[in-house]
């Protein structure tokens, strides 16, 4: 979901297509954030969602695995490694874990593919994929607009989002399986989870306060067959200029 720059002709997956056309949010979507019934999840309990394939867990990563993640987002923060993101959202920073890092070890290894098998029902295949994990940053104002995340892989990811610091009043919001609206403010480790063309949600701008996260993609096949996006959005990301 990145603008494309200097004039570059869209790619194929941004051409009049489903792809494309899922892009465009229903215009109810608003409406139901707006209205008295909008869900306040409590972001102390797993909240799980089968239909929408939307997950969330609290307390994800032990004391120690959750130290290094904290450590890992804290250094690229010092060397000023996070780059403004001019993709979908915006006022967002971010930077590429990098390969050696203990947090890379931490969600690319057994223990999390192995709890996220468990809570997804997705079974032995399910492993990281090969696209850069990342730790980003949202400021006061910086926010995302209604979408669903593009397919980057032709078996859809599951993009998983772990906060590591959160001390805004920054809500994510998403659409259930029942029609009804979801809102949230997630705790330190917790995690969400979204598949792919799966449902609606945005991130809400906080006022005040920063959320720090990390975010990593699954493939809940091993296969690591790619769609046209996963280029596009590789070469574009913020932490490549």
């Amino acid at each position: 979901m990145r603008s494309s720059r200097g004039g570059r002709p869209p790619t194929r997956w941004r051409s009049a297509s489903d792809d494309a056309a899922s892009l465009v949010p229903p215009p109810e979507l608003d409406a139901l954030t707006d209205a008295s019934s909008l869900e306040t999840v409590d972001p102390t309990v797993a909240h799980v969602d089968e239909a929408a394939r939307v997950w969330y867990v609290p307390s994800f990563l032990d004391a120690d695995a959750e130290a290094a993640v904290a450590k890992c987002c804290a250094r690229l923060r010092a060397k000023k490694k996070m780059k403004p993101d001019k993709s979908f959202a915006l006022g967002r920073v971010a930077a590429m874990v990098p390969v050696v890092d203990d947090a890379y070890a931490v969600f690319s290894g057994a223990r999390v593919c192995e709890r996220l098998r468990a809570l997804t029902g997705y079974g032995n295949h399910l492993r990281c994929g090969d696209f850069p994990i990342e730790a980003r940053l949202y400021l006061p104002g910086a926010r995302m607009a209604w979408h669903r995340d593009v397919r980057l892989y032709e078996t859809p990811q599951l993009e998983l989002i772990f906060t590591v610091a959160n001390d805004s009043d920054a809500r994510t919001q998403w659409k259930g399986s029942d029609g009804a609206a979801r809102s949230i403010r997630p705790e330190p480790n917790s995690v969400l989870l979204f598949r792919a063309d799966g449902a609606w949600h945005r991130v809400v701008p906080a006022t005040k306060g920063e959320r720090t996260i990390v975010k990593a993609l699954y493939c809940p096949d091993g296969s690591l067959a790619k769609t046209p996006a996963f280029g596009e959005c590789l070469e574009e990301a913020p932490w490549r200029r």
